[in-house]
């Protein structure tokens, strides 16, 4: 089963970014759709961190993953992230790895028609108590 990806910032086809350009090189794109999360303004990127509660939802496109050897070390190291995890595994205060900015966790997306698949997100790995949220959780419309 090829591996999916969901972005919801700078990755995203018309945030105007270079790694949104490369991206779309590796991938394919599949669909829009949503993450249970919320997100927040970090300057010049969005931080997304996970909404058990039902109440947020963040909007993001879902690619399918041509090359995953080749498209994840490279995304890795742009989200600046060292730590790779099922969303189960977060821990209990939702941060893991200090040194990792971002978190790749395995989640479930809901597509647009209500179907539900498991894809690969950056989540935030730092307090967002001090970021101001985005309404409606879409990155593009902020």
């Amino acid at each position: 089963m090829p591996e999916s990806l969901f972005v919801y910032g700078t990755l995203r086809m018309g945030a105007g970014h270079p790694m949104a350009d490369w991206l779309t090189a590796h991938c394919r794109y599949l669909k829009m759709g949503r993450f249970q999360g919320r997100m927040f303004d970090a300057g010049d990127y969005p931080a997304v961190v996970a909404d058990p509660s039902g109440r947020g939802w963040v909007t993001g496109e879902i690619y399918t993953v041509l090359s995953p050897e080749l498209l994840f070390p490279r995304l890795d190291r742009y989200e600046g992230c060292t730590k790779v995890l099922p969303i189960t595994a977060i821990g209990a205060n939702g941060r893991d790895d200090p040194r990792s900015l971002y978190l790749r966790v395995k989640a479930p997306v809901v597509l647009h028609q209500g179907d539900t698949i498991e894809a690969w997100i950056y989540l935030y790995n730092r307090p967002t108590g001090q970021l101001t949220p985005i309404p409606g959780g879409d990155y593009l419309k902020r």
